[in-house]
C-alpha cells in the first residue's frame, strides 16, 4: 500500500499516517480477526521499506468513551512522510 500511494503522491508531497497503538488495539474484542496491528517501531519499520522519508513521529493519548460508556485512554501515533 505505501508502494502504490508513493506513486501516485505528487513529488515532495507528505502523507501523514495516523493509527492507534498495537497496545489499545489489542484490548478490542474484534480485533482478534484478521487485523493487523502496529506500535510505533513496527509502522517506522515497515516505512524504512519505502522509498518514504520519515519526516517526524508524534505519539499521544485522548480519552475516549468505550462502547460501555467508560472513558479509557487510546495512544494514536501520526507519522509524517514525504516523497
Amino acid at each position: 500500500m505505501l508502494s502504490e500511494i508513493y506513486r501516485v503522491l505528487k513529488p515532495n508531497g507528505n502523507f501523514c499516517l495516523t493509527f492507534a497503538e498495537e497496545d489499545f488495539m489489542k484490548t478490542l474484542p474484534f480485533t482478534q480477526f484478521e487485523f493487523e496491528l502496529y506500535s510505533t517501531e513496527k509502522a517506522q519499520e515497515l516505512i524504512k521499506k519505502s522509498d518514504f522519508k520519515i519526516v517526524y513521529t508524534e505519539t499521544q493519548t485522548e480519552q475516549v468513551k468505550s462502547k460501555t460508556g467508560e472513558l479509557v485512554e487510546r495512544a494514536f501515533t501520526t507519522i509524517v512522510l514525504e516523497k
